[in-house]
């Protein structure tokens, strides 16, 4: 069951899109699917902390406040979501790579193609985290995390600690070569004691990469411009 989200504060609009979304999916999907509406952040916030939708429809301007900046204030919250986001101008949508947004659509040019376009990708996209689960052992558990949520690997002690976007942290017994094989190209190994999820750098200083989060992961000062050659090719090709 996939669970799209309208969040649109005009009401006729809201019907319209729903309308699309749903002659979209009746003609090109076989698949079960829900399709609710709201018309405010703080109930999109609500639904999202509860892991209430997989998709959502969401309009760039609600309740006066830009809803790029809106998720970009929110990530530790929206990672599992994917966004559609919908505006009637083609305004502000460089801030899209700095979130996990799978398509920018404008609402006056949405064609049918454009938006099975943007409906697939999104799916596709939740395919891939799906597929990228990965049990790892702690003190007394197992544990399943997502790869994707990954910020960045550190290595200690013939341990690992394995930092998530939601700030947590779990040590596991392994070496970061080992634990790197079952990884996907976008985790780099800058350092012999690091490893950044590439997706989740900002930018970068002398010998180290900046995150999202405030943090800075080291980079080896003998391989520092190659890595830096390599985080700009992920750039260019993600």
């Amino acid at each position: 069951m996939t669970r799209f989200l309208i969040c649109d504060d005009e009401k006729e609009y809201e019907e319209i899109i729903k309308y699309k979304i749903e002659k979209t999916l009746s003609n090109n999907f076989e698949m079960k699917y829900t399709i609710s509406c709201c018309d405010n952040l703080k109930t999109l916030k609500e639904k999202l902390s509860k892991n209430e939708v997989d998709i959502v429809f969401l309009d760039i301007m609600l309740e006066g406040e830009n809803s790029i900046d809106w998720l970009i204030k929110n990530k530790n919250i929206v990672s599992k979501t994917q966004f559609i986001v919908m505006t009637a101008f083609p305004v502000e949508s460089y801030k899209i790579s700095e979130i996990d947004s799978c398509y920018f659509l404008i609402k006056p040019r949405m064609t049918d193609e454009l938006l099975l376009n943007a409906i697939k990708r999104a799916l596709e996209n939740i395919n891939k985290k799906e597929q990228k689960q990965k049990v790892i052992k702690l003190a007394n558990k197992s544990l399943a995390i997502n790869v994707y949520d990954i910020t960045y690997i550190e290595t200690f002690n013939n341990n690992i600690i394995i930092h998530m976007v939601s700030g947590e942290k779990h040590k596991t017994y392994s070496s970061l070569k080992a634990f790197a094989n079952e990884l996907p190209s976008q985790f780099l190994r800058c350092h012999k004691s690091y490893m950044v999820n590439m997706k989740h750098i900002i930018g970068y200083e002398p010998y180290n990469f900046l995150l999202e989060d405030e943090s800075k992961v080291q980079i080896s000062p003998r391989t520092f411009r190659k890595m830096i050659n390599e985080y700009k090719k992920y750039l260019m090709n993600s």
